[in-house]
């Protein structure tokens, strides 16, 4: 039988809480647009939000602060 502190941790992100799982060093992002159903933000989304505000995107957007939406 085993115990709660033999199994691997998987990471845990919600509002108060942000830790990588077991055998990872920081969060993956990956694994979290999976995990809330988002989708990545490209460079394509990027140039449409440009186009359509005609002004330059933000700079979180630009810079991947910001990496998801849904």
């Amino acid at each position: 039988m085993a115990t709660d502190s033999t199994q691997p941790k998987e990471q845990i992100v919600d509002p108060w809480t942000a830790k990588a799982g077991d055998g990872e060093k920081k969060i993956n992002y990956d694994k979290l647009i999976v995990q809330f159903g988002s989708e990545r933000i490209d460079e394509s989304l990027l140039q449409r939000i440009e186009t359509l505000s005609k002004k330059p995107a933000h700079h979180f957007l630009r810079r991947g602060i910001f990496f998801s939406h849904r």
